[in-house]
Parts: structure tokens; C-alpha cells; sequence
């Protein structure tokens, strides 16, 4: 039985002296300890060590999985052997298990679980090898059953999108916006028209975040921020490829521009990388594309896909995925007092491949999903990924999104973008129970 594929073993001192932020405690223990409600699980027992805020360099981890393949595009290709594992389960303690497979979506991207933790939500960003299909993406509904597992209500709940990616639920009311109301990010300035031409006219897309809501799929309102809208006029440049995205306790909207589509447009239109901060004060006026104070921006060198809260230590952690160098390949972390500073961002680790997700256990354990098809993990003891009974590999694991549940299991949701497969709506979606030693 393969239970753990272990990368490197480091010593806690070691560990510490090299992240320089993330002394990662509290990881070496069975499920005893842990508390959980019935939210998307952004919170910790274990806080890491926070003391320095000083950018360190990042170790250069060894070599990962030997199992996976890549396409020319250098998104992994499926070579799972999962099983899902049936019926009532309890955590291993180092093992993971796979306890469902959904194969019923349409190339997934990021997925949120209701405010109230009843439902699901998961956006299909219709994404092929030769592009985002325009207008084709769509948002899922789910029924969250008490182990974790899922019961498919919609797969089409809301539709007619255009590459919806991030999606979070708003966790405290605005003027407009009830609590619960779901934030997802649409829009992305690439896209292929249905004859499977490359489309190249800004124009025609409209990059911002859609405001729907979690009981009837409606559209609340939207937050536009592409050209000549009030969020790139107060950032001062468009904002091209909203992905990732998530809420911090207060409300407040964090958003990752990938900012790297603008080279497909004619005229080409040059991005800057980065995360949009809005203040839940000031959602309403950029809804209504009115200029507010309460705007924020923080440049990104390399990418970034995914954004996480972590209340563990109050921070921002965010993945990069450009793959160009060890540092497009990286988490970093900025306390959320000092958001924006660039000055008071902290690499977590840096060399892993593209990273399109990142969460922290309930423990203080960090897991980011990787391109290549696997799940990164760092520890107080070890980097390694995440171990299963079969040595499968997801087909380009997408961002993650991590449940405890009452019991205090932990729950991960894979979505798979699976961008090899030519069939629409035969993606999936994992749902992966958590060992309690990490």
C-alpha cells in the first residue's frame, strides 16, 4: 500500500528558518483536537508562527510524482487509479481517501459552499485546449450530505457565462448584496467563438465579478473591471483575467487578476498581474461602476490563480502558475494588516510547478494543488504530497476548496479541469476525506 510519496523530510528549526513564515505546528496529531462547523473551512486550531514578515527565498523541493504525463500544453493528463471508497468512512491517519467521484461537469474550476453549508456550488469554466468556449461556462448546485458527500440538484443552475472561475460566498451583508450571496469571477479576455476562432476583440468580453443568487441562480448585480469601468480607472490599468477569489471574515473581496490574456487581443492590451482588494463598504459603489474609496491593488509577478483567507493568522496566501521560474510556481502570504505593502510579502515555498490552489488545515497544514496532478503538502516535518492507497494523479487539479464538517473530518473538493478531454459535462469533481496525522 503507497501511503505517503514523501519529498523531503525537514526538521521544524529548519522548516522555520526556510519559510520564514510558516512554522506550521500542530500537524502530527490524530482528529481529537480538531473543531469545525458546518463552513468552508478557512480557519485553524494551529496557528503558524508569524513573527517575520521578511521575504525569504524559498527551498527548491526535490522532484515530484513519477506517474503523471503531460501534454504539450503542460497540463497533467489523467492516469488516475482512484477508487472511490463506498459507504460510512472514517479519516486514516496518513492515507487519503477518495469517498466520490462526480463526473458531470463540464471542465471545473473553483467551487464554494453556502453560507448556511447546505449546498455546493461549482463553476464549469468550459475550457478546452483551444480555448475558453464563449459564453458556454456555467455554475453547478450540489446538496452537501452530512459525510461530505454530494447529491447533484443542478449541473446547469445558472448558465450563459463566460469563463466563470473563482466563486465565494459573501459572508456579511452590503447595502445591495444579502449574506450568502455568491461572488464569482467571469469574463476572462480569452475566449473561442463556436467555429473555434480565437476571439481578439476586448470588446466582446466583459472581465468583472458576477454577483448570483445561492437560492434561485439569478443575477444579483456585477462588479465590472475592464476598460473605461471604475475598478481599472482607480487601479489604473484594465483589469484582463479575474480567477481566483475569496471573502476575509469583514467581507472584504479579494480577487486575482492572472493579467496575462491581453497579448490575445488586437490591439494588444498589456496586463499587470495582481489582486484587486474591494472593502465590503465599497462593493455597492463598483457594482453600480461608481468610483470609491476602499479600492486596493497589490502587483503579482508571476501569475496568481488562487487567493485564500486564513484565519489562523489573519493573512492573505495566494498560488502563482505561471511555471517561469521557481517563483511562478509558489505561495506567498501577506498579513492582512499590511495588504497591500509589497514590502511585507512572505514567500511560503517557491519550485513546485504551477499552483492553481491552496488551502490551510485545520491543523496548519498547507495544500496546494499543482498542475502536474497532484497535491502539495507542508507540514512542521515534511514536504510531501498527499498520500493515497492507489497511485493516481488528478487530471490538472484545479482550486481547492477544504470542508470541515461537524465530526471535525476534513473534507477536500477537487475539481479537475481535465482540458484533454473533448466531451463537455464528463469532468470531475473529487471529493477526497482528509488523513487526521497531517
Amino acid at each position: 500500500m503507497l501511503t505517503w510519496n514523501l519529498l523531503r523530510a525537514w526538521k521544524l528549526g529548519m522548516l522555520a528558518t526556510a519559510l520564514g513564515v510558516l512554522a506550521l505546528g500542530g500537524c502530527d496529531r490524530d482528529n481529537s483536537g480538531n473543531s469545525g462547523g458546518s463552513q468552508a473551512s478557512s480557519s485553524s486550531s494551529s496557528a503558524p508562527d508569524t513573527s517575520s514578515e521578511t521575504p525569504t527565498p524559498s527551498p527548491k523541493p526535490p522532484a515530484s510524482k513519477p506517474t503523471k504525463t503531460a501534454s504539450d500544453t503542460g497540463f497533467s493528463s489523467f492516469t488516475s487509479t482512484f477508487h472511490d471508497v463506498t459507504g460510512p468512512v472514517q479519516p486514516d491517519k496518513l492515507t487519503a481517501k477518495v469517498i466520490q467521484t462526480l463526473s458531470v461537469f463540464n471542465h471545473p474550476a473553483s467551487t464554494a459552499v453556502s453560507l448556511d453549508g447546505r449546498y455546493l456550488f461549482v463553476t464549469n469554466a468550459s475550457s478546452t485546449l483551444n480555448g475558453i468556449e464563449y459564453n458556454k461556462g456555467s455554475i453547478s448546485k450540489l446538496e452537501l450530505q452530512a459525510d461530505g458527500r454530494l447529491k447533484v440538484l443542478k449541473t446547469d443552475f445558472v448558465t450563459g457565462l463566460h469563463a466563470p472561475m473563482g466563486i465565494a460566498a459573501l459572508p456579511k451583508a452590503t447595502g445591495k448584496f444579502p449574506a450568502g450571496s455568491l461572488f464569482v469571477s467571469t469574463g476572462m479576455t480569452t475566449g473561442i467563438d463556436e467555429k473555434g476562432q480565437r476571439i481578439d476583440d476586448v470588446n466582446r468580453f466583459n472581465p468583472g465579478v458576477t454577483i448570483v443568487d445561492p437560492e434561485s441562480g439569478k443575477t444579483l448585480g456585477f462588479i465590472p473591471v475592464g476598460p473605461n469601468h471604475a475598478v481599472s480607472r482607480a487601479v489604473r490599468h484594465v483589469v484582463l483575467a479575474p480567477q481566483g477569489l475569496c471573502f476575509d471574515p469583514d467581507g472584504n473581496l479579494y480577487v486575482c487578476d492572472v493579467g496575462n490574456t491581453g497579448k490575445e487581443l488586437e490591439p494588444e492590451i498589456i496586463g499587470i498581474p495582481g489582486i484587486v482588494k474591494f472593502n465590503r463598504a465599497a462593493i455597492d459603489a463598483f457594482a453600480q461602476d461608481q468610483l470609491q474609496p476602499g479600492l486596493a491593488y497589490l502587483p503579482v509577478l508571476h501569475m496568481p490563480s488562487a487567493v485564500f483567507y486564513s484565519k489562523a493568522d489573519d493573512a492573505i496566501y495566494w498560488t502563482t502558475s505561471d511555471g517561469q521560474t521557481g517563483a511562478g510556481g509558489a505561495v506567498y502570504r501577506s498579513s492582512r494588516a499590511n495588504f497591500p505593502d509589497p514590502g511585507m510579502i512572505s514567500n511560503v515555498i517557491g519550485d513546485l510547478g504551477p499552483l492553481m490552489g491552496v488551502i490551510i488545515m485545520p491543523s496548519g497544514c498547507l495544500i496546494a494543488s499543482r498542475i502536474d496532478g497532484d497535491l502539495a503538502l507542508i507540514n512542521k516535518r515534511i514536504m510531501a504530497t498527499v498520500g493515497f492507497e492507489e497511485d493516481g494523479s488528478f487530471s490538472s487539479p484545479w482550486d481547492i476548496k477544504l470542508l470541515t464538517l461537524p465530526n471535525g473530518y476534513n473534507v477536500l473538493y477537487v475539481p479537475e479541469q481535465e482540458p484533454n478531454a473533448t466531451e463537455p459535462w464528463k469532468q470531475r469533481l473529487r471529493v477526497v476525506l482528509l488523513p487526521t496525522g497531517i
